[in-house]
């Protein structure tokens, strides 16, 4: 019977985490709108994969419905990266369930998280013990990082799902008595699918073959080895070469290998290391899981490898490998690098947590302090942490001062330079209408009243820390005149996508041009958008 109690108590608990997770990240989530430069571009690809989808039997009604069109030219609107496919399919799969809108990748993404919480609570009492599940997707729960990529559409969460789904079924695998079980190639192409929606994360993959020889080193045969080893090898790469065949049969220019060999090259050393990388790593991770966090994490790394599981060991192995590598090769986008090990760091932190507590201090101040310790550390994690609530999109703040002002304003769009065949491929979100059909409908009547748009693409030349100082920040930008006075929420990367009004000079172009910190600088004239009744139209 007291078990029983145990057992209820510990399902309520995890569903009161699950309910208080799912609140999180619906809270306001149809406000938030698309904002960064990168989730409308997904969209766009999935928008490519569900117009592929519809030249297949059965399913060209769930296609033009997802996409709200009857026709529709999928030669038009070719992705214009085809680094992450995995992602864009996954959005394609879903829309078909909800359609294609701006709140698609949004709410794939806060769907699932909870699904990561879930099997972060169940790998953890599988490994380590009922208690370290609960406090590990305690953990998760709060960590303001995870909460900002369940309320986006970027890829973080939709690669975290499947990446550590294959981790935790590959450790499954070393536990069964037979070598080749069913769970070795499942948990391979579980992985290998989670490296197509971040393609960064293909360092992983020599990293994971030397667990592989690590691990069976003393328990098989040579022979065994081997065609376990070639089975996980294929099932890896099986993903990723099911994506280049797709590709290279319509014959596009650049192929899937070829995206990630220019997207994922590494800069010679020389180039970008600096010391000041290894700050930067520390600084985010401090900023991840905060100070408190960082105790927890250290103590739960000092308990796993002291006790030396197969499980302790390729966790901590996944976090140490990302932080020097992504350390280092700053290149790789800190913290979105970072952002992977968030479901390892919750059970790290989980371990730590337990381990503190099971240590030979039974006095009440010793509890005491390690309560107020929890608490502290999830009040600072960010569970309070309102901006992540109210961030919101400002497409209609920027629609607005784009009809009152001089035209000047922007929404987001993809890079029209990289699509094929051209400007005819636009493809615009914003948070103002329902879909792209309405959106464009009121652009028109702006045209209409006689404004005059151009898209301006500036590209920074280099993918750098922001210590460096080496990009034009946003107020050097308004100090030069290049941007409206008006700045409405919006992340600096390294694209700026805008709309201008008729009054960009050919002369100023060409100084901004000449400027060392700027890679490139775009302008394309969008107005046969509007004068031929809408876009992928002659």
């Amino acid at each position: 019977m007291k078990n029983k109690r145990t057992l209820s108590r510990k399902s309520i608990a995890l569903l009161v985490i699950l309910i208080i997770a799912g609140s999180l990240r619906l809270y306001r989530l149809n406000e938030r709108g698309l904002i960064l430069f990168d989730e409308a571009h997904y969209l766009l690809e999935a928008r490519w994969f569900l117009s592929l989808l519809s030249c297949l039997p059965g399913l060209s009604r769930w296609t033009e419905w997802a996409l709200g069109v009857k026709k529709f030219n999928f030669m038009l609107i070719t992705p214009s990266c085809v680094a992450k496919p995995g992602f864009g399919l996954l959005l394609a799969s879903f829309s078909l369930i909800v359609g294609l809108r701006d709140y698609t990748s949004l709410l794939f993404s806060a769907i699932t998280s909870l699904f990561i919480i879930l099997l972060v609570y169940l790998a953890g009492r599988r490994f380590f013990g009922e208690m370290i599940g609960l406090s590990s997707s305690l953990f998760l729960l709060v960590m303001p990082y995870f909460l900002y990529y369940s309320r986006s559409g970027l890829p973080e969460i939709g690669f975290m799902v499947f990446f550590y789904a294959g981790v935790f079924l590959y450790l499954e695998s070393l536990r069964r008595d037979s070598a080749l079980n069913w769970m070795l190639p499942v948990s391979g192409l579980l992985l290998g699918y989670s490296f197509t929606c971040s393609y960064k994360w293909f360092l992983f993959l020599p990293i994971f073959l030397g667990v592989e020889v690590w691990f069976s080193l003393k328990r098989d045969t040579l022979s065994l080895k081997l065609r376990r080893l070639s089975l996980f090898l294929l099932s890896l790469l099986l993903p990723s070469l099911l994506f280049e065949a797709l590709y290279s049969l319509f014959s596009w220019t650049p192929t899937y290998f070829e995206q990630l060999l220019e997207h994922g090259k590494i800069v010679p050393p020389s180039e970008y290391f600096a010391t000041e990388d290894i700050f930067i790593c520390g600084y985010y991770l401090l900023k991840l899981v905060g100070a408190i966090g960082l105790l927890f994490l250290g103590v739960g790394l000092v308990s796993l490898f002291k006790g030396r599981s197969c499980e302790g060991v390729l966790l901590s192995v996944i976090l140490l490998t990302t932080l020097l590598l992504f350390g280092i090769m700053n290149s790789l986008r800190v913290p979105r690098a970072l952002s992977g090990t968030l479901p390892a760091m919750a059970l790290i932190m989980g371990q730590g947590l337990t381990s503190l507590i099971n240590l030979p201090f039974k006095n009440r101040i010793w509890r005491l302090s390690i309560i107020v310790l929890v608490l502290l550390h999830f009040l600072h994690s960010g569970i309070v942490d309102l901006d992540i609530l109210r961030f919101k999109s400002g497409y209609k703040e920027a629609i607005s001062y784009l009809a009152s002002q001089k035209g000047l304003g922007y929404i987001t769009t993809t890079n029209i330079s990289e699509l094929y065949p051209g400007p005819r491929a636009l493809y615009c979100y914003t948070n103002l209408s329902p879909s792209l059909e309405q959106a464009l409908e009121e652009l028109r009547i702006l045209h209409k009243r006689g404004f005059r748009f151009f898209l301006v693409d500036l590209m920074d030349k280099y993918q750098t820390s922001i210590f460096r100082k080496k990009y034009l920040t946003l107020p050097q930008l308004l100090q030069r005149n290049y941007l409206p006075t008006k700045v409405f929420p919006n992340d600096v990367q390294r694209h700026w996508v805008f709309l201008y009004e008729n009054g960009l000079k050919t002369k100023e172009v060409k100084e901004f041009s000449q400027d060392e910190r700027v890679g490139q600088i775009l302008i394309y004239d969008l107005n046969h958008l509007f004068w031929n009744g809408g876009y992928g139209e002659d």
